[in-house]
């Protein structure tokens, strides 16, 4: 497991902070080779999670499928383990999944 991390600055914009989605944070940190910590830990959280950001939070759905479980669990260990081509793959599944109605 890596433990590297790097700051990556947030783009502030009057009178909003813009946080980049989960799919373009995935795409930086395969080309920096990590993470950021506030990514690491924003994924431990519902309100920022994978699947939080699809299901459109705050209006989140309860309780979540195991299909939503299993793959938001998946991407979370992905991105604490500073693995951004797992966390890719498991973000594509999740995409299947509420392509295809099953995470509702």
């Amino acid at each position: 497991m890596q433990t590297k991390t790097k700051e990556r600055p947030v783009i502030e914009e009057w009178p909003v902070t813009v946080v980049p989605k989960w799919r373009e944070r995935v795409h930086i940190a395969a080309i920096d080779g990590c993470f950021t910590l506030q990514d690491q830990l924003e994924v431990r959280k519902w309100t920022s999670c994978a699947i939080g950001e699809l299901n459109g939070f705050p209006h989140y759905e309860y309780p979540l499928t195991v299909g939503q479980y299993e793959a938001g669990t998946s991407f979370m260990n992905a991105v604490a383990n500073n693995d951004p081509g797992a966390a890719l793959k498991i973000l594509d599944r999740i995409d299947r999944l509420y392509a295809k109605g099953l995470a509702s």
